[in-house]
């Protein structure tokens, strides 16, 4: 995929400390919801051959429905389903994009794309290049933007084909291919910092109809999901057996992989340090 000049797109101010917490966790071996950015590569980046999408580490099944992405400086498009990652900054680990908002399959074709995202928020000058590079990536004539950027102001998200919008060279002199105001959007929305993964996290109730979610909707997905459970990160074993197999009146799941990449931390109140009392030695 070609890489844009862009500078980036910086994590805006609101969500500071949360990077700062979660970059904390990582550091230190904890649980993070943060994605190492080999992690997220290996997981959750896309590809495209003549207009179809798949993700890169399955290509049989089709894309299909509402993903979350960003598309990363180096120009990696990273893409998780609705649902299955709570951020946009949980799949760029913090860092500066390219782009972010939301992609919309068809049976891995791209529909739609947008710029709805409330961490990072992309100015219609910021996504300028990045319509010309989903037009050409998608060899859809009939793709459509759905442009959040005057939401706050007005309250409303407008649709644009992007053969209209490159025809025409601005979106100012575009007309709208649609004026939605009844559509939530999360473009400009400050949300509470997510707290570190060692902490107890806070509820939060999302607005009625909004693409985000609560951080405790994240665990409990299906199994087919591309994302992990977090208690998976912090298991040495290579195969772990979920905490129901183990009442005998449940019928037995099979084990899922786990990454071992995190130290699993234990209760260090009952564990004697060997190094800072040792034994005396015994008599020859």
């Amino acid at each position: 995929m070609p890489i844009s000049n862009s500078r980036g797109i910086k994590l805006k101010n609101a969500f500071r400390n949360e990077r700062k917490n979660e970059r904390t966790s990582q550091r230190l071996g904890w649980q993070s919801l943060y994605f190492q950015p080999f992690i997220a590569q290996l997981l959750f980046k896309l590809e495209c051959q003549q207009g179809i999408f798949s993700y890169s580490n399955d290509k049989t099944k089709a894309l299909q429905g509402r993903y979350l992405y960003v598309r990363t400086l180096d120009g990696h498009l990273l893409a998780a389903k609705e649902g299955e990652v709570g951020h946009h900054s949980y799949l760029s680990n913090g860092k500066k994009v390219l782009s972010a908002g939301h992609l919309i399959f068809d049976q891995g074709r791209l529909c739609l794309f947008s710029n709805e995202s409330g961490h990072y928020t992309p100015t219609r000058e910021e996504m300028a290049s990045e319509i010309t590079f989903f037009h050409h990536l998608a060899q859809n004539q009939d793709l459509i933007y759905e442009d959040h950027s005057s939401y706050p102001q007005t309250g409303k998200v407008i649709q644009y084909k992007t053969q209209s919008l490159i025809d025409s060279g601005s979106m100012i002199r575009t007309s709208p291919l649609a004026v939605l105001s009844t559509t939530l959007s999360n473009f400009g929305r400050s949300l509470k910092s997510s707290p570190a993964a060692n902490s107890k996290p806070i509820e939060q109730a999302p607005a009625s109809g909004s693409g985000y979610l609560t951080d405790e909707s994240f665990l409990p997905l299906p199994r087919d999901s591309h994302y992990l459970d977090d208690e998976c990160l912090i298991k040495e074993d290579s195969y772990e057996e979920p905490s129901a197999s183990l009442d005998k009146t449940q019928p037995a799941n099979e084990p899922r992989p786990a990454y071992g990449f995190f130290v699993q931390i234990e209760d260090r109140k009952n564990k004697i340090d060997c190094l800072a009392s040792p034994a005396p030695d015994r008599p020859k």
